[in-house]
């Protein structure tokens, strides 16, 4: 199961590292299904957040003074982590994180229907996707229906779960921000049906 950054981590591991090398696998690598909760796109988060004119210019300096000088895994000067929520961030993490089609940019509203099919087309076991509705790291101008849409219809239709929703008022991480009481049983009640029952 993975939160926030976490879902981008179980995305790569079954689209990428499950399917790279299955004789260098262990029988503890391989896994049942995935649960996404709160799979929110970080470029879109930071870029909102941000003036856009600031955003590029940090985007740019770490693609031409780090990325493309091979300091990659250079830890960036303080303005960078202030973006960052205060976490030191090495050259290849914030570009991958913050830049548009970075490496971990699976969930963004401007991917294209090819570009999901890289992602979510490649899975090969159940997916649970638990969306918050009320993710406050979610531009307003993304339509979040439309978007888990998106997902859904570039997943193979046998491996997404009829349990994935969208938890009305949940925040990103279904906390007492929320503006829903029940948004933990909501997320009880999916994550266990699936495992329980599958798909």
């Amino acid at each position: 199961m993975g939160h926030s950054t976490g879902c981008q981590n179980s995305i790569h591991y079954l689209t990428k590292h499950l399917l790279s090398d299955n004789s260098k696998l262990t029988e503890n690598s391989n896994i049942d299904g995935i649960i996404l909760q709160a799979s929110v796109s970080d470029q879109e988060a930071i870029s909102s957040t941000l003036d856009p004119t600031k955003y590029e210019s940090l985007i740019q300096e770490v693609q031409n003074e780090y990325i493309a000088k091979g300091k990659s895994n250079d830890i960036l000067p303080e303005k960078f982590r202030k973006t960052n929520w205060g976490v030191p961030i090495t050259a290849y993490r914030f570009n991958s994180l913050f830049s548009k089609r970075g490496d971990d940019d699976f969930f963004s509203s401007y991917l294209t229907d090819e570009e999901l099919g890289e992602s979510f087309g490649k899975i090969s076991k159940p997916l649970l996707l638990v969306y918050s509705g009320s993710d406050q790291f979610v531009p307003a101008s993304i339509d979040k229906k439309e978007l888990v849409s998106r997902f859904q219809k570039a997943t193979p239709i046998e491996l997404w779960s009829k349990y994935s929703k969208i938890i009305d008022g949940g925040s990103h991480n279904l906390g007492d921000d929320s503006e829903n009481d029940q948004v933990i049983d909501e997320l009880i009640n999916a994550v266990t049906s699936f495992i329980e029952n599958g798909v």
